[in-house]
């Protein structure tokens, strides 16, 4: 009953620490403790070393959701401000490749590629790369500003568009911030 509970949580996504820690004290409970070397028992140790595996599994998956997101919020966010002037230099371009994907290298699969082309062609506005950006921890978020500065001096010039998007951006951190400040 635990172990279909366990994998059907796998399944979801939503194998928490707490479920998974159960399970393990499930399986190594004196009534499941046999030194006998019985099918039992070899059955009991497969689906624990199972239910290991996939909950390794599931941490590696959210580590490599978390950086995708950080990838795909950078380059929305590059791409915003390079486009905040109504187009998006070639120069801009060349730095937002070389400095995020310099970051992933040719770590990025096909599906978070499409989604960098959808961005390409169709630039996200500053409301529409905030919303990529509230995915990502706010640890992470200096990247952002490494992006916006980069971006914003690509072309040689910074443009009274870039200085409000670079403005905007710090209006809204600080928001953030006032609003984790004010959490019970």
């Amino acid at each position: 009953m635990v172990f279909w509970r366990v994998m059907t949580d796998f399944a979801n996504g939503t194998l928490s620490t707490v479920n998974f820690i159960k399970f393990k004290k499930k399986i190594n409970d004196k009534d499941f403790h046999q030194t006998e070397k019985s099918e039992k028992a070899l059955t009991i140790a497969k689906v624990k070393r199972l239910a290991e595996s996939l909950y390794e599994a599931q941490m590696r998956l959210k580590e490599d959701k978390d950086f995708f997101s950080l990838m795909i919020a950078m380059y929305a966010v590059g791409i915003s401000v390079a486009n905040c002037d109504g187009c998006i230099a070639p120069q801009e371009r060349i730095d937002i490749e070389e400095f995020i994907a310099g970051i992933s290298s040719s770590k990025l699969p096909p599906h978070i590629k499409r989604i960098i082309a959808q961005l390409y062609n169709k630039p996200p506005d500053f409301n529409t790369a905030i919303k990529y950006v509230e995915k990502v921890p706010y640890n992470d978020w200096i990247f952002f500003d490494n992006v916006i500065d980069l971006v914003s001096r690509s072309d040689n010039k910074i443009d009274k568009m870039e200085i409000a998007y670079k403005k905007a951006w710090n209006e809204f951190k600080a928001k953030v911030v006032l609003e984790a400040n004010d959490e019970p």
